[in-house]
């Protein structure tokens, strides 16, 4: 049986392996050294306010196991393409069937 790795300690793992001190993971997001201690020895838990700003802060990224790898790829695109029209609105300009 393939036993799950729960969120917390996936975000303890990546506190731990990452490229930025905790020192510096503390500066970069607010939360202090302490509550990070607390955190990374399971002896607290985590808001989740707190939880984005290590996930900003560290470029983490979250994917649905169950989702395909290509509807991932695909989802990512749709993002991307909707941010550059989104930035490019006023400058674009449609054409094609049904397009008016």
């Amino acid at each position: 049986m393939n036993k799950r790795n729960p969120l917390s300690e996936q975000l303890r793992n990546a506190i731990l392996s990452a490229d930025k001190s905790r020192y510096r993971i503390s500066q970069e997001t607010g939360i202090t050294e302490a509550d990070l201690s607390r955190f990374v020895n399971d002896v607290a838990g985590l808001s989740l306010d707190s939880i984005d700003k290590i996930g900003e802060c560290l470029e983490l990224e979250t994917t649905t196991r169950n989702q395909h790898p290509n509807e991932r790829e695909s989802e990512r695109w749709r993002v991307s393409l909707n941010a550059m029209i989104a930035s490019q609105r006023d400058s674009l300009t449609l054409t094609g069937r049904g397009v008016h």
